[in-house]
C-alpha cells in the first residue's frame, strides 16, 4: 500500500471509532515515526549497505497528513454540531433533546487535535483556524449546559460543567 493510499483511506474514515479514544488514532503513527526518528542516523547507514535509498522527508509528510486528518475531523464535527442546533430548532418545544451527543464529539476531536498538535509539532492555519472555532463552540454549549434549569423536587436547579447543582 502507497502511503497516498494510506492517507486517503485514513482520512476518508474519520468518524466514529477513530474518536472514541483519541490516543487510538496518534499513539501508533507518532510512536512508530518516533522510534524511526531516534534512529533515523542508523537507519540511513543501514538502508544504504542495502542500496535502498529511504526518503526521511516522509516523516515530514506523515505529520502533516495527520494535521490534515485531525483538520477534516474538526470540519465534520462542527458541521454535524450546525446539523444537530437547526435539527434542535426545527424539533418542536415538547420533543426530547438529546444535547450530551454533540458536545462529547467536539471535546473528542478537540483532544484529537490537541494530541496531533503535540504529534506534528504544530498545525497549519486551516488547523489554527478550526481549533479556535471548535473551542468557542465547547465554551458555548459548556455555557449553554450550565444554564439550563433542571425541575427537580419543585425546585429550579442550575446544573454546571463540573456536574454540581447548586439551588436557585
Amino acid at each position: 500500500m502507497s502511503c497516498d493510499t494510506f492517507i486517503s483511506t485514513q482520512q476518508s474514515s474519520c468518524s466514529g471509532h477513530m474518536l472514541l479514544d483519541p490516543d487510538l488514532c496518534c499513539v501508533q503513527i507518532k510512536d512508530d515515526v518516533d522510534m524511526i526518528e531516534r534512529n533515523k542516523d542508523e537507519e540511513a547507514k543501514r538502508f544504504q549497505s542495502h542500496s535502498i535509498h529511504f526518503d526521511f522527508g516522509l516523516l515530514v509528510r506523515i505529520k502533516e497528513c495527520m494535521v490534515d486528518l485531525s483538520s477534516n475531523c474538526m470540519e465534520l464535527a462542527l458541521k454535524e454540531s450546525e446539523d444537530a442546533k437547526e435539527t434542535a430548532s426545527v424539533r418542536s418545544a415538547g420533543a426530547p433533546q438529546v444535547a450530551g451527543a454533540p458536545s462529547r464529539t467536539l471535546w473528542r476531536v478537540f483532544q484529537l487535535a490537541f494530541r496531533v498538535y503535540n504529534f506534528a509539532g504544530g498545525q497549519d492555519e486551516r488547523a489554527d483556524r478550526l481549533t479556535a472555532i471548535l473551542a468557542r463552540e465547547i465554551e458555548a454549549k459548556t455555557r449553554a449546559v450550565a444554564r439550563r434549569p433542571l425541575k427537580s423536587n419543585g425546585q429550579s436547579q442550575t446544573v454546571f460543567p463540573c456536574r454540581r447543582t447548586c439551588s436557585d
